[in-house]
């Protein structure tokens, strides 16, 4: 996986029917490809990332710590029920490791 596009801190997450939007950043559900987890070590704390791979190596992240982050985590295991819904707590433990998963695959 190539590093995901980063974008500006503290920026709202838009949620509808279509997809999300963050920033500059715009995803439709119909695009997603990939849905993976995985965290920054930010030296003081973690930061616990979606991300959505859209193209072959294009890669939409999301920030535990953007505004409506929680409401997307809802809508993600909205639309794609296969998520596991222990994801969260296998990402956090154990510490100071990314913790990638891949949480969901389209066909």
């Amino acid at each position: 996986m190539t590093s995901p596009e980063r974008h500006p801190p503290n920026t709202s997450i838009s949620i509808d029917d279509n997809g999300f939007s963050l920033s500059r950043i715009s995803v439709r559900w119909s695009t997603v490809r990939t849905i993976a987890t995985y965290k920054w070590d930010l030296w003081s704390y973690d930061d616990i990332c979606l991300a959505f791979q859209v193209a072959e190596d294009s890669w939409a992240e999301v920030s535990e710590d953007e505004p409506g982050f929680r409401e997307l985590v809802v809508e993600v295991e909205r639309r794609y029920p296969s998520v596991p819904r222990d994801w969260f707590n296998s990402v956090v433990h154990p510490a100071f490791e990314t913790n990638y998963r891949v949480l969901w695959r389209g066909e």
